[in-house]
């Protein structure tokens, strides 16, 4: 238990360095795409242009982040009726465990499929990747309810403390992931203009 709440706390520094990276990136790139640093201006698209893309690709992963959210909100209900010993509740509790490993699926590929600035790529990765983690933990412990498993090994207390690393996980990187675009989205705006 203590090696999980460990590896969530190293992903959550490693995707706190990818932001900081990306930010300073974004920045550098922007500072170009406004004509900064360059005796002859080349050709490029408006950075308002940027400035909408931009707007629109957040708009997108500000959507799929609500979800995350809202699915992230959902776990504790499904385990809440759960009984301290394995019956029905336990077969309810599976199967909307099950529903919900399969909402953070389709989010997952949802925010993998946005075509992210080259600067914020990794960042979204990382986070598609932290998705994924916490939706195969929710999908393994539905797996065990189920099957009984969970019986003999695993208490009540257990299933909650996997429940709980797995909300605090997606709500850590939904909220990273917001924060670094929000960021990232005022230095554009900060940026001047030719």
């Amino acid at each position: 238990m203590q090696s999980r709440i460990a590896s969530t706390s190293t992903r959550a520094a490693r995707l706190a360095v990818f932001t900081v990276i990306s930010l300073i990136a974004f920045v550098a790139v922007g500072a170009v795409l406004t004509g900064c640093g360059g005796s002859e201006p080349e050709p490029s698209p408006s950075p308002s242009s940027g400035v909408a893309a931009l707007r629109a690709y957040l708009s997108e992963v500000d959507d799929t982040l609500s979800r995350v959210k809202e699915t992230a909100g959902t776990l504790p209900d499904a385990i809440q009726g759960m009984s301290t010993v394995p019956d029905e509740t336990w077969t309810a509790a599976a199967a909307d465990l099950t529903d919900i490993s399969q909402q953070l699926g389709d989010e997952a590929a949802s925010l993998d499929a946005l075509e992210a600035p080259s600067v914020l790529q990794s960042l979204q990765d990382a986070v598609v990747k932290g998705i994924e983690s916490a939706q195969t933990a929710v999908d393994k412990l539905a797996n065990e309810i189920e099957s009984g498993a969970a019986s003999a090994a695993t208490k009540r207390a257990q299933v909650q403390a996997v429940i709980d690393d797995a909300q605090a996980q997606l709500m850590d990187l939904s909220d990273q992931l917001s924060d670094a675009l929000g960021g990232a989205l005022g230095s554009s705006e900060a940026s001047p203009a030719p």
